[in-house]
């Protein structure tokens, strides 16, 4: 039950994509960020960061697959949710 505490956390600090009911994934939607540079932010500070969808769905355009599992911590949680925020995807200022 922690992934689903966990991503509900997560979830509530970001813009689900969808609104329906989820488990330990959720797309999460990156506006005004693109998700590569999020991504290579969350590099940079040693989280993997989620699943851009665009490649498979081109729908899903600034779109990350996330997943939260009982290994996940919330201070990582808390900086990808800053990465997401963030100029330019930056995990940190």
């Amino acid at each position: 039950m922690q992934n689903l505490s966990k991503a509900h956390y997560l979830a509530g600090k970001l813009k689900p994509r969808f609104s329906g009911p989820f488990f330990n994934e959720f797309v999460a939607q990156a506006d005004g960020h693109k998700v590569a540079s999020i991504s290579r932010a969350l590099e940079g500070e040693k989280i993997i960061g989620g699943l851009p969808l665009e490649r498979y769905y081109p729908e899903l355009k600034n779109t990350m697959l996330l997943c939260c599992t009982e290994m996940t911590q919330r201070a990582h949680m808390d900086q990808v949710a800053e990465a997401f925020k963030a100029p330019g995807g930056g995990a940190r200022q």
